[in-house]
């Protein structure tokens, strides 16, 4: 029995490679440091992370209206030189809900052997946020105190950093970024990522870093001027947000990755025109609903830990005027 089941699945594997081979391969695009970085740690993020998931549907009519109104104060009153976006105004409020519900903005640390668990709230909100680059490609960006910050000191950070990443060179960043990330790893006794610093410091898919006076001149742009390991690695939360990058998009997100040691990722899809009722009344009318998605590392988090947040964003989408004090 045992000869004929290793005969069929003998069978079966060499039919599945007889098909691939029948393929038709147009391109073959080798993982760049960047796409290595981010495959590592999402399927690293799958092994160990239980993913729980929550859409919370925020009525943004009312709101909408007053940010409308604000963007528009603030372009006549500087000149145009102080542009922002929904996507900047919605960090700020997220980081108002942090304040209502802190344990969503913390870090874990957690032992599967000893079955122990730690969870650190963390004081400042450090918001990472998915940024495109030139290319195309998109990478990860940390903005820092956003719950700290105005809202004048928020869309200067966020200048800030699109002129960081004009003077920044990513391969160089995300090898540093990888090698940091690997020897803390190690410092705890995960010896498993060793295995990552070879398959970037050797091999055919080895990285190409800077030398010489290329690397020279590299890394004397002063660091105020360029993306360092600590713009990269030390968010708190991230923030994902597919509706401004694919306007019109129709449906939402449902799950995203939680990178530990963070235990939450929020992704924001595209605003929606939908039927609803107007001010809880019995009148109804056209209504601007913003899908969010919440996915909480459940070992740390359940749902009434977003009761607050909820609540808070609640009070702050129908009483936008708050937004003038920021």
């Amino acid at each position: 029995m045992l000869k004929k089941k290793c005969t069929f699945d003998k069978l079966v594997g060499n039919i599945k490679q007889n098909v691939m081979e029948d393929l038709l391969i147009t391109t073959n695009n080798e993982f760049d440091i960047q796409r290595k970085v981010i495959a590592f740690s999402t399927q690293s993020s799958w092994k160990v992370i239980p993913h729980a998931s929550v859409i919370y549907e925020a009525d943004l009519t009312e709101f909408y209206t007053t940010y409308k109104k604000l963007k528009n104060e603030l372009l006549i009153k500087f000149n145009g030189k102080k542009k922002f976006s929904l996507n900047t105004i919605l960090l700020k409020v997220f980081a108002e809900g942090f304040l209502a519900s802190p344990v969503l903005n913390s870090t874990i640390k957690y032992s599967s052997f000893f079955q122990t668990g730690k969870i650190d709230i963390q004081d400042s909100v450090n918001i990472t946020v998915p940024w495109e680059l030139e290319d195309g490609k998109t990478t990860t960006i940390v903005i820092h105190d956003v719950g700290k910050k105005s809202l004048i000191e928020l869309i200067d950070e966020i200048e800030m950093l699109r002129m960081k990443t004009e003077n920044t060179n990513f391969t160089e960043l995300l090898y540093r970024v990888a090698l940091k990330d690997t020897l803390n790893k190690i410092k705890s006794f995960d010896i498993s990522v060793v295995k990552r610093l070879i398959a970037i410091g050797s091999g055919k898919n080895k990285v190409n870093l800077l030398k010489g006076k290329k690397k020279k001149e590299y890394y004397d742009i002063p660091q105020e001027f360029r993306l360092t390991e600590k713009d990269i690695m030390s968010g708190t939360v991230i923030v994902s947000n597919i509706g401004s990058t694919f306007n019109g998009f129709k449906g939402h997100i449902g799950l995203l990755n939680v990178i530990a040691p963070q235990i939450l990722a929020i992704g924001v899809s595209a605003l929606e025109d939908r039927v609803g009722i107007i001010n809880h009344s019995n009148e109804i009318g056209i209504r601007k609903i913003l899908p969010i998605c919440l996915t909480m590392d459940h070992r740390a988090l359940d749902f009434n830990h977003f009761i607050p947040f909820f609540r808070k964003l609640d009070e702050i989408f129908s009483s936008p005027e708050i937004i003038y004090s920021w």
